[in-house]
């Protein structure tokens, strides 16, 4: 599930850096949680069984999220 309206289901991205602190902070609190992809300064992949099953460009992401309404609305 990457977008939803399930309330206990959320998408986190986490500096590579704080992968272990993330890791152990959720474990104290028995927050159940899975890594599914990687977000690095040009793209986002979500990989599921070690197979890439997105793999888009920010930019790209970004004119698609910046011109739905503008779309929606008859523009551009």
């Amino acid at each position: 599930l990457l977008f939803g309206e399930v309330m206990s289901q959320l998408i986190v991205s986490v500096q590579q850096q704080y992968d272990e602190p993330f890791l152990e902070l959720s474990k104290a609190h028995a927050i159940s949680i899975s890594a599914v992809g990687l977000v690095s300064s040009t793209e986002v992949r979500i990989t599921v069984a070690d197979e890439d099953v997105l793999s888009l460009p920010i930019a790209e992401m970004r004119a698609a999220y910046e011109g739905a309404i503008p779309r929606a609305m008859g523009g551009k």
